[in-house]
């Protein structure tokens, strides 16, 4: 399977906001970790929107195997932290993110695979998306939902030692600051 997978989706439903929601941005990263372990599969299409929500927008990650994000909503967040921002974006991260389809790539059943990878040299790669989109917010008086579905390989112990899945939520002012 992969390492992770996930369909996004985020969706407005016109209802009181308890209280304010900054615009959002989808990041998905993985720290450097062990090899890939098997896993069953998941559903991977996007199902529709609970009553009473709309969806703006949804990615399924359908596409050929091994072909990377669509890069209309997805963009590639590479190197070691944003210009001008904090060094191994801020977590301690010891990988170098790229574009490359060996760390980000699409599994041709609708699953999104982040892989980190180990050269020769003890040096780690892996990947990390963002939407393009940086103005989701809700309605007036309205909520915002964001959905995702991850899966991480099926490890413990020492072998799951350095995976650090995350599903960021950050405004747009984050990029480049």
């Amino acid at each position: 399977m992969s390492d992770t997978s996930g369909t996004l989706r985020p969706l407005r439903r016109p209802r009181p906001m308890r209280r304010a929601l900054l615009a959002v941005v989808s990041t998905l990263a993985l720290a450097a970790g062990a090899a890939t372990a098997a896993s069953p599969s998941a559903s991977a299409s996007v199902p529709p929107p609970p009553s009473g929500w709309t969806q703006v927008f949804a990615d399924d990650f359908n596409g050929p195997a091994g072909s990377g994000v669509n890069t209309s909503n997805w963009r590639y967040a590479t190197g070691k932290g944003y210009p001008g921002g904090p060094a191994n974006w801020g977590t301690g991260e010891i990988e170098t993110m790229t574009s490359s389809t060996d760390n980000v790539s699409l599994d041709g059943a609708g699953n999104l695979r982040i892989t980190p990878r180990r050269d020769g040299a003890g040096n780690w790669t892996s990947g990390r998306i963002e939407t393009n989109r940086a103005d989701f917010q809700p309605p007036a008086g309205g909520k915002l939902r964001v959905e995702g579905r991850i899966q991480t390989p099926n490890v413990t112990g020492a072998a799951a030692k350095g995976y650090w899945p995350a599903f960021w939520m950050l405004g747009a002012p984050y990029r480049g600051n």
